[in-house]
This record gives C-alpha cells, sequence and structure tokens, in this order.
C-alpha cells in the first residue's frame, strides 16, 4: 500500500517516486516524533527517553567523557534529551493538557493506528497512520503537527509547503472509505 509521504513524491516527478529512499529525520522532525510519543503514548516515552542531566565536566574531557558512559551504562537503551528540549517537550504537553479544548480531545481515545484501504477512483492500496482518534468527539480524527512558529502567516506557509493540506484530503478519504 502507499502512503501520503510518496505519493506527495509524485508531484516532483514519476522517478522520485519510483526511486525514493528514505532521508534521515530533520532535529525537527525527531523533536516532532519526540511530542508525538510524550502527547500520544507517554508510557513509551517513559521507557524510551531520559533526560540528559547537567554533568559536572565537559564531555571532551577524559572524565567527562567517562561520567557520560557512567550515565548511559546506568540507562541502558535509552536516548538522551537535552534539558532544554526536555522542559518545552513538557510545557507542550501541559499546555494542551491544560487546555479545555484540547484536553477534551486527549483525554482518551486510541494512539497511532494503521489504517489501509482501497482508492475508489484508482483502485490503489493506500495506508496512513492515524495519530489520534478521541473517545469524546465521534467520527474524527487527528494529526497531531508541531511548528517553529504558530502565527497564522507562518503556519498556512508551512501547511502549503509541507502538503498538510493534501495529506488531510488523503486521510479524509482513506476515513470515509474505512
Amino acid at each position: 500500500a502507499v502512503n501520503h509521504s510518496r505519493l506527495k513524491l509524485i508531484d516532483k516527478s514519476p522517478w522520485h517516486f519510483h526511486h525514493y529512499k528514505p532521508s534521515k529525520p530533520t532535529k525537527e522532525q525527531e523533536f516532532g516524533t519526540k511530542f508525538h510519543t510524550l502527547l500520544l503514548e507517554p508510557d513509551l516515552f517513559c521507557s524510551k527517553y531520559i533526560c540528559e542531566p547537567q554533568f559536572t565536566s565537559s564531555g571532551r574531557s577524559k572524565e567527562g567523557k567517562a561520567e557520560r558512559q557512567e550515565f548511559m551504562e546506568k540507562h541502558p537503551g535509552m536516548e538522551t534529551i537535552d534539558r532544554y528540549d526536555w522542559i518545552m517537550l513538557h510545557s507542550m504537553d501541559e499546555a494542551i493538557r491544560t487546555d479545555p479544548y484540547a484536553k477534551q480531545i486527549f483525554s482518551s481515545g486510541q494512539s497511532e493506528l494503521t489504517a489501509l484501504w482501497d482508492d475508489k477512483k484508482t483502485g490503489i492500496s493506500c495506508k496512513g497512520r492515524i495519530d489520534w482518534i478521541p473517545d469524546a468527539i465521534p467520527n474524527v480524527i487527528v494529526d497531531l503537527k508541531t511548528t517553529r512558529d504558530a502565527h497564522p502567516d507562518n503556519l498556512s506557509k508551512a501547511c502549503y509547503n509541507f502538503g498538510y493540506y493534501t495529506q488531510a484530503a488523503f486521510y479524509l478519504g482513506g476515513w470515509e472509505a474505512i
């Protein structure tokens, strides 16, 4: 089945679609993934990530390297998040959980659901990963996005540049088909 990200490549050219190779996520994408995990799968977040402590010495020194090594050995398999990002992620999570409307949406529901359907017009098998289906509001799907700047002018540019409007149409078409 084909997903929206792959279909977007057709806008560039069929060559880009057929020769797709996943690229390494950007820092912004990694941050968005961490926020998705914190908000939508908090238990997974706690088992996967840990806040990097303030070390007593530089990571360039022998002592600093040993201090970091000891910390990672105490937390095997965990990925560290620097203090600034840790605070930002938890502040964003708190803002959503304390906003009356967002609190209603995210209080209970299902996260990270894979949707499979056949497009009515083309017959192509499609798939999508739905971030959240709230229990409180019937027939609603939520696609969570993070942004550097939520000013309406900049947000509308980001929605256009990243093709969020076509992703919304793709997911809504799939939701209707399902």
